[in-house]
């Protein structure tokens, strides 16, 4: 399956299926990048963070277990050269419904809160994805009851 995706950065196959696959891909690189900036955005990527990312993709995105090492290479690769995020919230917009922005976003917030801390730049950093998705601040804030652990003080 994932070797199609090394044709998302390098070619055009001439197969009449190629454009369905790979927008496919390019929406799983897509939600994996957005994951990993959330990751990311506190300066501290730890271990359970990249466990609970390999988690979800293995088993609510549906991903083979012997594939999530190629995404998320490709999906960090992709995130390093990108200038900005929209590209990918853009992709997501165009197809994705409602509720299956809510639930990136609830993916959002498992990854924020695992670690057992949940500062200013993870809370900016899932305002503004939740804005570019065009969510609301009550789906925002909705999502985020729905995860929050009671040890975790919000700001």
């Amino acid at each position: 399956m994932f070797s199609v995706l090394k044709k998302y950065f390098v070619s055009s196959e001439k197969d009449s299926r190629a454009p369905e696959v790979k927008l496919r891909d390019k929406i799983l690189i897509a939600t994996c990048v957005l994951m990993l900036e959330i990751a990311k955005s506190d300066d501290e990527f730890a271990p359970v963070e990249m466990k609970t990312i390999r988690r979800i993709l293995e088993t609510e995105l549906e991903i083979p277990e012997n594939s999530v090492e190629e995404i998320l290479a490709i999906a960090e690769k992709d995130r390093t050269s990108s200038t900005d995020i929209f590209e990918y919230t853009h992709l997501i917009n165009q197809h994705f419904s409602r509720e299956e922005k809510i639930q990136m976003v609830e993916r959002f917030w498992k990854i924020i809160f695992v670690d057992g801390s949940f500062d200013q730049f993870e809370d900016y950093m899932v305002h503004k994805l939740a804005d570019l998705l065009r969510l609301s601040h009550d789906e925002l804030i909705s999502a985020k009851l729905k995860l929050k652990p009671e040890s975790i003080n919000s700001r």
